[in-house]
């Protein structure tokens, strides 16, 4: 577990600089090259070659990586704020509120993802950028909300918390002061590890066609465009695939760290 935190900063990084300094450095993503070459491979000028409409891939790719990271953080951000919300109150406190939102949490459980996201997108049409990062973050929270409700239920139970209790700390200052920060470490963990969940859907809702629509570009679209010169170019392919795996890589790599770090017990 040691070698996966250097590692997984190490794809991080590459995924963050590649989303932040490539859109600065490459050209336009939506229009053809001055050349106007089109499926020409890697050149000096191009380095990993153009598409089937003359625009430069590593372009795309740079400008793609920026708007799925984008999409997955918003997602993750409304994700994290929703479960830990929801998993505190169910799990820090006693009454009819915490038992209403146990349900709530453990009906929002047993639904498929994937089902739930499809239904969602056929009610809604296709989704902009803003709009599917919403819907994402909007069913991605049950797992957040799963774990900040145990780590809250046993922090509740704590002797420091027992103890504030028998101070005459409030309901409220025992949940938010005590309980609370104790919660959090499990719930970073939790949003770690769903980014790669989320890049995932997003990248197979653009590949289905009611993501993000082309000309922009994500990862999925662009798997979507190229799989029609799979045989002629299939760079056009395994480029984007490849900088979805080491994304997804990287959000395991570093949830599995974090979790190792913040719970030794879990080792």
């Amino acid at each position: 577990m040691t070698r996966a935190r250097p590692l997984g900063i190490a794809l991080a990084l590459v995924v963050v600089m590649l989303a932040v300094l490539g859109p600065l450095l490459t050209a336009d993503p939506l229009t053809a090259t001055v050349d106007g070459l089109v499926l020409q491979g890697p050149t000096a000028r191009h380095w990993l070659g153009t598409d089937q409409f003359g625009r430069d891939v590593l372009a795309r790719l740079a400008h793609g990586a920026r708007l799925s990271l984008g999409i997955a953080g918003l997602a993750i951000g409304i994700a994290l704020v929703i479960g830990s919300f929801l998993g505190l109150l169910a799990g820090g406190r006693d009454g009819l509120g915490a038992r209403l939102c146990s349900r709530a949490i453990d009906l929002a459980l047993s639904l498929p993802r994937v089902v739930v996201l499809l239904v969602l997108v056929a009610a809604t049409g296709t989704l902009g950028p803003l709009a599917l990062a919403a819907v994402l973050g909007l069913t991605g929270w049950p797992a957040i909300a799963r774990l900040t409700r145990g780590e809250a239920e046993r922090l509740r139970h704590a002797p420091y918390v027992l103890a504030a209790r028998t101070l005459g700390a409030s309901p409220r200052r025992q949940l938010l002061a005590h309980v609370l920060p104790g919660t959090l470490p499990a719930a970073l963990i939790a949003a770690t590890l769903g980014v790669a969940d989320v890049l995932l859907l997003e990248a197979g809702l653009s590949y289905l066609g009611i993501g993000v629509q082309p000309p922009t570009p994500t990862w999925g679209n662009m798997i979507l465009e190229a799989q029609g010169h799979l045989a002629t170019a299939p760079r056009l392919l395994l480029i984007p695939a490849l900088a979805l795996v080491t994304a997804t890589a990287a959000a395991t790599l570093l949830g599995d760290a974090l979790r190792a770090r913040l719970s030794p017990h879990r080792r």
